[in-house]
């Protein structure tokens, strides 16, 4: 209730002030500048804190878009400027979490030591850890990494079945930096890592970080979509191991010395040494916006059909996960051009449509929240729409458009509708340089239409040394260049808007991603990122490709791939990566609350 009554205060608020940098922009019907340079600055602002999604500055942020469709004449989106979301925001450690190291003494019932370590100063619940007790042997694994096509196996020779492994952080250094046959960082996350001794039959995993100078912890943070590796996952400091020796008698220090400058695995079970775990994660939900407004089209054969046109306004808040941030310090990250640009572009747009009432077809206009996060919003949206997908003509997406330059704009989605490249060709009245991108798919909210088979074009002026960083202010930003960008996407619209057949559907193959396990298979689905349930639940499978010709469908949610579990994104992406390109593999997924076994042919990268 107490969300509640804030939403609403701020709504209400923002809904009766009246900005006066905007009263000469209000006359006309036109997109200025300076319109441009009053959203960004306040939507930049240090009192927004950043707009991460959940956080009162977001909150500030919705209010103040819902506010300015309002005051420009919008209508809501089915009853409400708000579209609302369940979010996760956060996860806590509760005091039942717990960790003993117990010593047996040699057999000396009186040296027997049970030490207790403290939550946060010595150890932490990592934010994928499962609930739950344990206690057992402790095996040391070295760095974790099961890598025998590169010559490296932590687990090669060592049983785990039932036991408690430790493990290094990160992964031996690359004897040289050109030689990616002997490359293991790949291996070195920390889910990866998890997965690996969860698969090697490992009851619970230990972390240690002997980089980090202050001797503590790893840090309990959210892993957005992967909440539950299925095993309690614990981090302590090194100084809880100081008695550790291999049968060699080498600590620590010297162990880990000697597998960076070899490169070979030291594994071993620590003599008399048991350890007793409790790990307990409270997971916080709220709900947090979306902000929709409506320009109905006003002729009475083509009204029902509907371009959405969008942006993300969320950002990073004081940084954290997605910051590039080098200093470990907290630091307000503004997000100027990512995405107060994009945002402030969508409200001149919205403005000037409310004003002029030129469109035929009906506009809505969208401010997505939790895009920072896996497309959060626009899944969302999608998933729970109030208006008909099915009447959705095309998206189009504006993200990061506040750096235009050399007059060189990206557009990306230009193949997934054979109309667009006419349509850009008509409305580049300024002659920019469009640089074209045929794939729908990529790191923003359009992916999410384009799922649901909606034909998209997303407007994107680069990334630069600010990204995700501090130092996007309001100060570096280009408005005479969002103006350009506006203007173009408005012709566009008008272009669209006036066609009196609908756009060319094409279902364009995906461009690989970067980073990440290198697969060599695609199976051709699209993962809903705004799902934080048991499994990997699809918001659509590529027309004609391997998951669809195999029986896979949009909803379906992924629980088993090539005889491995999948309960999130991460593990699907673990198992696809030891797929084997020439040979079917099994698929598990629900549907309908029913499990269902498929084999699909995966195809060739």
């Amino acid at each position: 209730m107490k969300r509640i009554y804030l939403h609403t205060f701020i709504l209400a608020t923002l809904l009766t002030f009246v900005h006066s940098s905007f009263a000469s922009a209000q006359e006309s019907a036109t997109i200025t500048p300076n319109e441009l340079r009053a959203h960004v600055k306040y939507l930049a602002s240090d009192e927004l804190e950043g707009r991460r999604a959940g956080t009162r500055g977001n909150l500030l942020a919705a209010g103040y878009i819902a506010g300015e469709f309002a005051r420009s004449g919008l209508e809501p989106v089915g009853g409400t400027f708000l579209h609302d979301f369940s979010y996760l925001k956060s996860v806590t450690p509760t005091l039942a979490n717990s960790f003993t190291l117990q010593w047996d003494g040699n057999g000396d019932v009186s040296r027997q030591i049970d030490r207790h370590l403290r939550l946060y100063d010595e150890f932490t619940t990592l934010g994928f850890s499962s609930n739950g007790n344990i206690g057992g042997e402790i095996v040391f694994v070295g760095y974790g990494i099961s890598a025998p096509d590169k010559g490296y196996d932590d687990y090669s020779g060592i049983d785990v079945e039932g036991k408690i492994v430790l493990m290094l952080r990160y992964s031996p250094p690359n004897p040289s930096f050109h030689d990616e046959e002997k490359d293991l960082s790949q291996y070195a996350a920390l889910v990866t890592k998890a997965l690996t001794a969860r698969e090697k039959g490992a009851a619970g995993m230990i972390l240690i970080d002997m980089d980090d100078e202050e001797g503590s912890p790893i840090p309990t943070e959210l892993m957005r979509g992967f909440t539950d590796v299925g095993m309690p996952v614990v981090s302590i400091i090194p100084a809880a191991f100081n008695m550790l020796k291999d049968p060699g008698g080498r600590n620590l220090v010297d162990i880990r010395k000697m597998i960076n400058s070899n490169r070979t695995p030291n594994s071993f079970t620590v003599a008399g040494w048991r350890a007793s775990i409790t790990t307990d994660l409270q997971f916080d939900r709220v709900d947090v916006p979306n902000v929709l407004g409506m320009v109905p089209g006003n002729d009475p054969a083509l009204r029902s059909e509907v371009i959405v046109i969008g942006a993300h306004f969320d950002h990073l808040g004081h940084g954290g996960e997605g910051s590039l941030h080098g200093d470990s310090a907290p630091a307000i990250h503004n997000g100027a051009d990512d995405n107060a640009s994009g945002t402030a572009a969508v409200m001149a747009l919205a403005r000037y449509y409310a004003l002029t009432r030129s469109n035929k077809r009906t506009l809505i206009f969208s401010a997505f929240n939790g895009e920072e996060e896996g497309l959060l919003g626009s899944a969302a949206l999608v998933e729970n729409s109030p208006f008909e997908l099915k009447d959705v003509l095309a998206m189009i997406n504006l993200d990061m458009v506040g750096r235009l330059g050399s007059n060189e704009l990206v557009v990306q989605g230009t193949g997934t509708s054979i109309e667009w490249d006419q349509i850009l060709e008509r409305a580049n009245k300024n002659d920019l340089i469009l640089k074209t991108v045929k794939d729908g798919y990529g790191p923003s909210d359009h992916s999410s239409f384009y799922a649901k088979q909606i034909p998209v074009l997303f407007f994107f002026t680069g990334l630069h040394s600010d990204y995700h960083r501090p130092s996007d202010d309001w100060e570096l930003v280009n408005y005479d260049g969002i103006a350009t960008v506006a203007n173009l996407v408005r012709n566009v619209v008008a272009t669209l808007d006036t066609r009196t057949e609908h756009l060319t559907y094409v279902d364009v193959p995906r461009t690989a991603p970067q980073g990440g396990p290198r697969l060599r298979v695609v199976l051709g689905i699209v993962p809903d990122y705004g799902f934080d349930g048991k499994g990997l639940r699809l918001s659509g499978v590529s027309e004609g490709g391997p998951a669809q010709k195999g029986g896979i469908q949009h909803g379906d949610i992924i629980i088993k791939l090539n005889g491995k579990d999948v309960n999130n994104i991460e593990e699907y992406m673990y198992a696809l990566a030891s797929t084997d390109p020439d040979n079917e593999v099994e698929v598990v997924v629900l549907r309908d609350g029913e499990s269902l076994t498929v084999n699909v042919m995966p195809q060739k990268r």
